[in-house]
Order: C-alpha cells, then structure tokens, then sequence
C-alpha cells in the first residue's frame, strides 16, 4: 500500500463537496495549508481537481517542512525521463 500523500486530502463527504461541486459546476478537492510553527491549525481551500498539482511527498516530510519553517526540505530528483521544460511552472 503506497504512502497517504501529505499536500492533499480528498473531499470524503459528498454531500457537502456536492454543494461546491455543483456551484462551480467541478470535481473539487479539499486541500488544507498548515500555518507555521503549528501545523494543527491552517486554512482549508476546495479547489477545482484540474488546479491540483500532486507531489510525490509522504506525510512526515511534509510536516518536517511546515514546522521547520522550511528549513528542512525533503530529497526530490527529477525523473530520468522529465526534462525541466516539461514541469508545470510558468
């Protein structure tokens, strides 16, 4: 079983995502933003699934970054096969 993914977490309550859902008239997801150095409170934003951009981050080292005011940054390389032009930054 693959690890839960720390930036995201899907909207598991349909009644109320239906509502959202059907005034934007998208598949939403529920994504909560800790806030430092408490990553217990945070804001909570339900955004349209084609806005999302899913990191490859478990949980522990998403907390690692949020309570260390990102001072501590987990180990990512870009894949053999991406070239940086292909990243979806503007």
């Amino acid at each position: 079983m693959a690890a839960p993914r720390g930036v995201r977490h899907r909207v598991h309550d349909r009644q109320r995502a239906g509502e959202v859902r059907h005034r934007i008239g998208e598949d939403v997801v529920s994504v909560f933003v800790p806030t430092t150095p408490n990553p217990t409170s945070g804001f909570v934003f339900m955004l349209p699934r084609k806005d999302i951009i899913e990191l490859d981050m478990d949980v522990e080292s998403a907390i690692k970054m949020v309570v260390s005011l990102g001072v501590v940054m987990p180990k990512w390389q870009l894949p053999a096969s991406t070239t940086p032009a292909q990243l979806p930054i503007s």
